[in-house]
C-alpha cells in the first residue's frame, strides 16, 4: 500500500505490539466505527485507546508543518479530499470529495465536494478551504513528505464554486487523487481557512480545528497528544473510543513496561523483542521487508 510512512532504514522490520485485549480492536474497521461497545453505552464513545511511540512527528497539527511521523493523529483530526478503504484503495464514501474525474488528456482533475460537512467549530467545509489547504501544503516552506512532488505537478487550483474544485497539472498525472487521499501522505487533509487566518499559525497549532471523528483536546510538544471523540462523524458514525492518547516514550523498555502494567494499549517495539513478547502472549504486528511503517488509522474508527 502506498502511504504508510514512518521513516525507518530499508530492510529492517517495523513492528507494533498490542495488549491482547486491544489488539483485535485496533486491527478491524469495527473498532472505531459504530460497534457493540458503542451501542452498549447508548451510542456514545467510551473508554480510552493509549499509544506509546518512540516519536510522533513534530506534534504541530498543521500538515505543512508536520513530518510523516505525525500522520497517525492527523488522520483522526482532519478529513481528506479523497477517501480511502482499509486496504488502501480509494473510496468516494469517506472523503470530502463525493466523486472526481480526470480529463481525457490527463491534465485536469475535477472534484465535487460533499455538501454539509462541518468543521468542529460549526463552519461548513467548502472548496475555499480545500484550495487554500492544498496551496499551503505545497508552498516551498512546507515540510510535508509529498510537498515537492505535488508542487511540481500542480499548475493551478481553482474553486469553481463552493462544491466544485478543479486542479490542473503541468503534465498528465494519474496519481493525483491517490496523493491527495488518506491512503498516501497527509497532504490531502483539509483545514478551515478562516479559522487558521484568524488564530494565526501559532494560535491554530495550539488548538487546531478539523472535521474528523476526533477533535483536539490538549497536547504538549515532545510529550503527548490527547484527542476527544465527536458524538458522531458524518462518514464514520460513532467513534468507539471517547479518548485517544498518543505518548512519546523514547525508551523501548519503558514502552514495554507500560504495556505490561496496562498504562498503554499499543506500543512500538524493535524486532529484537518480538519473540519475547509473543511468548508472553502479546499480539505483534509485523511488516517485513518494508522500508516504512506507521500507526495510521485508515478510517478504521
Amino acid at each position: 500500500m502506498r502511504g504508510t510512512r514512518m521513516a525507518m532504514p530499508a530492510g529492517l522490520i517495523a513492528l507494533m505490539v498490542a495488549a491482547a485485549w486491544a489488539a483485535d480492536s485496533f486491527a478491524s474497521r469495527a473498532a472505531f466505527a459504530g460497534t457493540p461497545a458503542a451501542s452498549q453505552t447508548g451510542g456514545k464513545p467510551a473508554g480510552e485507546l493509549r499509544l506509546a511511540m518512540a516519536g510522533i512527528g513534530t506534534m504541530r497539527a498543521v500538515p505543512w508543518q508536520e513530518a510523516a511521523f505525525g500522520k497517525g493523529y492527523l488522520t483522526m483530526l482532519y478529513d481528506f479530499l479523497v477517501g480511502a478503504n482499509a486496504d488502501g484503495s480509494l473510496s468516494s464514501a469517506n472523503g470530502v470529495a463525493e466523486k472526481w474525474e480526470v480529463s481525457g488528456d490527463g491534465l485536469t482533475w475535477t472534484f465535487w465536494l460533499r455538501r454539509g460537512i462541518k468543521f468542529h467549530n460549526g463552519a461548513e467545509l467548502t472548496t475555499e478551504d480545500v484550495q487554500w489547504s492544498l496551496e499551503m501544503v505545497t508552498k516551498p516552506e512546507s515540510v510535508a513528505a509529498f510537498a515537492t512532488r505535488l508542487r511540481t505537478a500542480i499548475k493551478e487550483i481553482v474553486a469553481v464554486d463552493p462544491y466544485t474544485l478543479v486542479i490542473r497539472t503541468h503534465k498528465p498525472d494519474l496519481w493525483l487523487a491517490q496523493d491527495l487521499s488518506m491512503a498516501a501522505g497527509h497532504e490531502g487533509a483539509i483545514l478551515p481557512k478562516h479559522s487558521y487566518e484568524q488564530a494565526g499559525a501559532d494560535g491554530f497549532a495550539a488548538k487546531p480545528v478539523g472535521s474528523g471523528p476526533y477533535q483536539w483536546a490538549k497536547g504538549l510538544t515532545g510529550s503527548f497528544i490527547e484527542l476527544q471523540a465527536v458524538e458522531k462523524h458524518w462518514a464514520e458514525g460513532v467513534p468507539k473510543y471517547k479518548t485517544v492518547i498518543y505518548r512519546v516514550v523514547p525508551e523501548e523498555s519503558t514502552r514495554i513496561a507500560m504495556l505490561q502494567t496496562g498504562e498503554a494499549d499499543i506500543v512500538g517495539i524493535s524486532r529484537e523483542r518480538v519473540s519475547e513478547l509473543q511468548t508472553r502472549g502479546f499480539k505483534v504486528f509485523v511488516k517485513e521487508r518494508g522500508s516504512v511503517m506507521g500507526c495510521y488509522f485508515h478510517k478504521q474508527w
